[in-house]
């Protein structure tokens, strides 16, 4: 939930508005960090487990960087 909230900050903060370069960098790659919001959850509620659960959602967030 934060990931997003944070999201859409960058994507409607005013056009003037200076943004750090890791918040421009976020705000740049906004369809990536939606797409890792969009596919992580659903294999993370395969298990309850918290050392696999942790592994799958690594493993969604190295493919949304990698995207």
């Amino acid at each position: 939930m934060d990931t997003l909230n944070i999201l859409s900050t960058y994507l409607t903060a005013p056009a003037d508005l200076p943004l750090s370069a890791h918040a421009a960098g976020v705000r740049d790659r906004a369809r990536h960090v939606a797409d890792l919001l969009d596919r992580a959850p659903a294999p993370l509620t395969s298990t309850d487990d918290g050392a696999i659960w942790w592994r799958l959602y690594l493993t969604r967030v190295r493919e949304a960087v990698a995207a």
